[in-house]
């Protein structure tokens, strides 16, 4: 392996950089002079890699004016390639960069972060024309890359309409789930102990790291339209599982209501904080397992606590940072499905 303090010559990274901003401009992974230029010297190769990972760091960022419009330029890849005198002058600028990269301060672009609030939902455009929508309590990080474009969902719910481009998949990391499409529609719902992705349009597969065989791809699933794939974070061994959903219960928390269909009431009780000013948790073994189905209204986390004290053997503690804590209470009988009215009446 590269030691990555190794002096690397300026000349070398220069001519890395120059070569980068040419390829991505012409729409080129290579091309035999370059493969050439690359075969000559170790030097080379090792300046080829530290300017790939720069080029990726420096995604969106805003730098000095010539490599701004030499990216910029590349990414969209005109046919007319930019002065020779600017494009040396990116070059360099790349390749300073390169060099502070490298330098020992451990610093790097985490890309940019988009998020909300509590009760907060908003939509999002990103700079390659991909539209975002957050739920509340959302964080992602975006990076747009010359061939790829890489989304992390760091937690909560988004939607994503994928704009097409063949040329640069689109991939969302939520946990051990990847999820790539091309032009597609989906949304994805990471939360402390699952991931599910929901297929609305299009085309998806959702691949599984395993890291218990070397970090290396596990299961892969193409998914259909109306599909919802569920997989268990805190069980990495276990199988996902794909059932069908309607395009109603998928969308339905873009309209305010939250739709459970036989779900754990540990998940539930997540889902509900997020639109709540106070966190709700179900941690007590006696109840985190119970099964609750309903419709309810997100931000009416009252309401859905006295449904689920009331038709289930749960009883609601305040503490004293304000939230609620749900334990196990004594056995009553109950309904099979809990809700409040008026989101009972909005069932799809």
């Amino acid at each position: 392996m590269t030691d990555p303090d190794e002096h690397v010559p300026p000349a070398a990274l220069e001519a890395a950089a120059a070569w980068r901003l040419a390829l991505t401009e012409a729409g080129l992974e290579t091309r035999p002079d370059f493969e050439a230029w690359l075969s000559t010297s170790t030097a080379h190769g090792e300046a080829w890699r530290r300017v790939q990972s720069a080029w990726a760091v420096m995604e969106g960022v805003a730098t000095a004016p010539e490599l701004s419009e030499a990216r910029r330029r590349a990414l969209t890849r005109r046919p007319r390639r930019p002065a020779a005198s600017h494009l040396l002058a990116a070059a360099a600028v790349l390749a300073l960069a390169v060099s502070a990269s490298f330098s020992g301060s451990g610093l790097g672009w985490p890309g940019e972060v988009v998020s909300t609030s509590r009760s907060e939902r908003r939509i999002s455009r990103l700079d390659d024309g991909t539209r975002v929508t957050l739920d509340a309590g959302t964080v992602i990080r975006v990076r747009l890359h010359a061939n790829r474009r890489d989304v992390e969902l760091v937690r909560g719910q988004a939607r994503f309409d994928v704009a097409p481009d063949p040329q640069r998949p689109f991939r969302v990391r939520a946990g051990d789930q990847t999820v790539t499409a091309l032009g597609t529609i989906f949304t994805v719902d990471r939360g402390s102990h699952s991931v599910e992705v929901t297929l609305l349009e299009g085309r998806v597969a959702v691949a599984r790291s395993r890291p218990d065989v070397g970090g290396g791809q596990g299961t892969m699933t193409v998914l259909a339209p109306g599909q919802r794939l569920q997989a268990a974070l805190d069980r990495p061994a276990a199988p996902s599982r794909v059932r069908r959903v309607t395009l109603a219960q998928a969308t339905a928390w873009e309209n305010g209501r939250l739709v459970f269909d036989n779900e754990p009431l540990v998940h539930v009780a997540e889902r509900v904080s997020r639109y709540s000013p106070y966190q709700i948790v179900a941690l007590d073994p006696a109840v985190a397992g119970l099964r609750v189905s309903g419709v309810f209204t997100a931000g009416d986390a009252d309401t859905f606590i006295e449904a689920v004290s009331a038709y289930f053997p749960v009883q609601a503690d305040r503490a004293l940072d304000g939230s609620v804590i749900l334990k196990g209470a004594e056995e009553k009988s109950r309904p099979p499905r809990v809700g409040n009215r008026q989101a009972h009446r909005l069932t799809p």
